[in-house]
C-alpha cells in the first residue's frame, strides 16, 4: 500500500469523533458507601491535612503576635532599668534636681551573666530634659549599669559627651561596639580584670560568706 493510501485510510485517533450514543453519555457519581477503602481513606487523610494546615497557620499567627509582646515587654523593662539609674543619676546633682524630663529612645543594650548569681547589663538611651528658666527640651545620652550579685541590684548612670567611647570588654566579647561607654573607668564591670566588688573573709569553715562593698536601696531590689 501506498503511503498516500495510508494517509488517507487511516484516522488519527486524536482526531476521530467518538461515537453519538458516547458523546452523550452522563458522568456516574459513585454513592461513597461504594467507594474502597483506600479511596475513603485518602479523603480523610486530605481532609485531616488540610485542616492541620489551617491550625498551623493560626499557630504562627499567634506566635508571631508572642514574639511582639515578648519583645515589647523586654523594652519596657529595659527603659524601667535605665530610667531607675537616671533617677538615681539626678538626685545626686544640684543642678538637675527639680528639672521635668522625659525618656526618649534606647539605643543599645548589652546583658551579660558570668553566673545566675553574678549580672551585668549595660546602657545607652536618650532622655528628654528642660531645664529650669528654659522653654526647649534637650535630648542628652546617657550610659547606664545595673549589676546584681545575690539578687541585689546596684545602679549607675553617667552622661555621655557626643564622641565618648570608653573601652568595655564584657560589651566588646558580645560584638556590642556601638554600646558607648563613660571614658573614665567609672564604671563597674567591663574593664579587663572586671570584678565585682565583694570579697570572701578568710574562714575555717567550708560556708561562702560575701561581704559588699558597696550599698543599694531596699525600694529597687527585685
Amino acid at each position: 500500500m501506498h503511503a498516500d493510501a495510508v494517509d488517507g485510510a487511516v484516522l488519527d485517533s486524536t482526531l476521530a469523533e467518538p461515537p453519538a450514543h458516547e458523546k452523550q453519555k452522563p458522568r456516574r457519581e459513585i454513592p461513597r458507601k461504594y467507594w474502597p477503602p483506600k479511596y475513603e481513606g485518602d479523603i480523610k487523610f486530605a481532609e485531616e491535612q488540610a485542616r492541620k494546615q489551617a491550625e498551623s497557620i493560626q499557630e504562627r499567627g499567634h506566635y508571631i503576635s508572642s514574639k511582639e509582646e515578648l519583645a515589647q515587654n523586654g523594652n519596657r523593662w529595659m527603659t524601667e532599668e535605665a530610667m531607675v539609674a537616671f533617677r538615681r543619676y539626678i538626685e545626686s546633682e544640684d543642678d538637675l534636681k527639680g528639672v521635668e524630663y522625659e525618656f526618649d529612645e534606647l539605643l543599645h543594650q548589652c546583658f551579660n551573666v558570668e553566673h545566675y548569681l553574678k549580672t551585668c547589663h549595660h546602657f545607652t538611651f536618650t532622655v528628654k530634659i528642660k531645664k529650669h528658666g528654659s522653654a526647649d527640651w534637650t535630648s542628652v545620652m546617657y550610659f547606664a549599669e545595673v549589676r546584681g550579685i545575690f539578687m541585689i541590684k546596684d545602679y549607675f548612670c553617667y552622661p555621655l559627651d557626643p564622641d565618648e567611647n570608653g573601652q568595655c570588654y564584657v560589651c566588646q566579647n558580645q560584638g556590642m561596639h556601638e554600646l558607648r561607654h563613660p571614658s573614665v573607668g567609672i564604671f563597674g564591670c567591663g574593664k579587663e580584670d572586671a570584678s565585682f566588688p565583694y570579697y570572701c573573709e578568710e574562714s575555717d569553715s567550708d560556708e561562702y560568706h560575701p561581704k559588699m562593698e558597696w550599698s543599694e536601696s531596699d525600694d529597687d531590689m527585685s
